[in-house]
């Protein structure tokens, strides 16, 4: 079954069992005149939305590239994830707000033995549907699967809370049920804002996954012609579609035509293992005396006084014209990366005089 029916499908079923436990509620609710379980049913109206939503940015995401949208529609999804979080927040502030007119003014509430029963049934039904949905998105590589599974598990704890406050009025005759009402308005709040934060991370292009990157470079510098691998970055165009681009360092004594054989290699190797594309660039390392030594004497200097330098690499001496070259990637602890890099250059200069240096700052993009 394709991808996208299978999110839609997940999604139906999350539909299905929200529409019937908000139905419940809601009734119940209103018998009762419990504001933490009219509260409750209106959450779960608010996962059919999402339920909604998902399959519907599901259905964009997969359309196929265009002459536009050259990299396909992917990022449909994370939009959708983005829907649902502020729709789990503005239910949050709406509840919020009716809970604290209920710890205002207070109103009576009466619980029967029906009531306690839908509310355990929604708990355990809540914990089924949230593992469930949840672990087919993590499967399906679907952001907003995974939101929906991780707010209906948070669903039970809401459930649970006013099933703890019902239990408190009949037995002990307190009645919490305004300010349990705020304290799950507060938990959906927190989960919208933590939702939100995370998707526009996705958005904006969050660093790669440290396992998945060190994996990847070590998958490269495996082929016995490559001897380093630099500047691996990830783009996400959407949960299944990665492209990517890397510079490895190989021997300068390579013909054109290894070099275009070996880039082959790569680049199968990772299609195959990761299913991402990846553009290969390419360092000519030389490994003549003069240019070893400098080399090693530039590592040391940095290492002593500029440990915020974390690598150097596309060395290059022009010995004839006096003059070297190469990439530095700073830690992102240097604020000010323009003078630090006014910095270096007096540094290096001072130390070898004869040398004119042109050093380029780069980004530390992966692990």
């Amino acid at each position: 079954m394709k991808r996208e029916r299978q999110i839609g499908r997940v999604g139906l079923i999350g539909i299905c069992v929200n529409v019937l436990l908000a139905a419940f509620k809601a009734v119940i609710g209103a018998i009762s005149g419990s504001i933490a379980i009219v509260l409750d049913a209106v959450n779960n109206l608010s996962d059919v939305l999402s339920g909604l939503i998902t399959i519907i940015g599901t259905k964009l995401a997969s359309k196929p590239a265009d002459k536009d949208h050259p990299y396909g529609h992917g990022r449909y999804e994370y939009i959708a994830a983005l829907i649902i979080a502020f729709t789990i927040l503005a239910a949050g502030l709406a509840a919020l707000y009716k809970a604290i007119g209920k710890i205002i003014h207070p109103s009576a509430v009466n619980y029967d033995v029906i009531a306690f029963i839908i509310m355990g049934v929604a708990v355990v039904t809540k914990i089924l549907l949230g593992h469930y949905t949840k672990k087919a998105g993590v499967r399906l590589n679907s952001g907003s699967l995974v939101a929906s599974g991780i707010d209906a598990l948070f669903d039970a704890v809401v459930t649970s809370a006013t099933l703890i406050s019902a239990l408190i009025f009949v037995v002990f005759g307190l009645n919490l049920d305004g300010w349990i009402g705020a304290a799950i308005s507060l938990l959906i709040i927190k989960i919208g804002i933590e939702l939100i934060n995370g998707t526009i991370s996705d958005l904006l292009g969050r660093r790669p996954d440290p396992a998945l990157s060190r994996s990847i470079k070590e998958d490269i510098i495996s082929f016995p012609e490559v001897s380093g691998v630099y500047d691996l970055s990830l783009n996400i165009y959407g949960p299944s579609r990665m492209i990517g681009a890397v510079n490895i360092e190989i021997s300068e004594k390579l013909s054109a035509r290894e070099i275009h054989e070996l880039s082959l290699r790569i680049r199968k190797k990772i299609m195959a293992g990761y299913g991402i594309y990846l553009y290969v660039g390419i360092y000519a390392e030389r490994l003549d005396e003069a240019n070893l030594k400098l080399k090693e004497g530039i590592l040391k200097l940095f290492k002593e006084k500029y440990p915020q330098i974390l690598e150097i690499h596309a060395f290059f001496l022009d010995e004839k014209n006096g003059k070297v070259q190469f990439d530095a990637v700073l830690d992102f602890s240097v604020k000010d990366r323009s003078a630090f890099h006014q910095k270096i250059l007096v540094a290096l200069k001072k130390a070898w005089p004869q040398y004119d240096f042109s050093v380029n700052i780069d980004i530390d993009l992966s692990d």
